[in-house]
């Protein structure tokens, strides 16, 4: 699962996509299936990413929208510190 685990769930990340897309935001979910690949991914509370175009309405909702990935479209991840409140 590309070093991603259920203990990353509720960490904020960014994560670099396969298309060049980089995203942070929370870890919501992470999905796993044993039948087949296209139902691995991940759900996160989109904060920013580097195309807001691509994410217009899920940025401008309050509170942010959760995103879908299938995993194999995430190519690395890092986790980053909280903001100060």
């Amino acid at each position: 699962m590309k070093g991603l685990s259920v203990d990353h769930q509720g960490k904020r990340l960014r994560i670099e996509f396969t298309d060049g897309e980089v995203c942070d935001g929370e870890l919501v979910l992470l999905c796993t299936c044993d039948e087949h690949a296209n139902c691995c991914g991940i759900i996160f509370d989109l904060h920013k990413t580097n195309r807001p175009d691509k994410h217009q309405s899920a940025l401008q909702s309050t509170p942010p929208a959760a995103i879908w990935s299938e995993i194999e479209f995430v190519k690395s991840f890092e986790i980053l510190e909280r903001e100060a409140a």
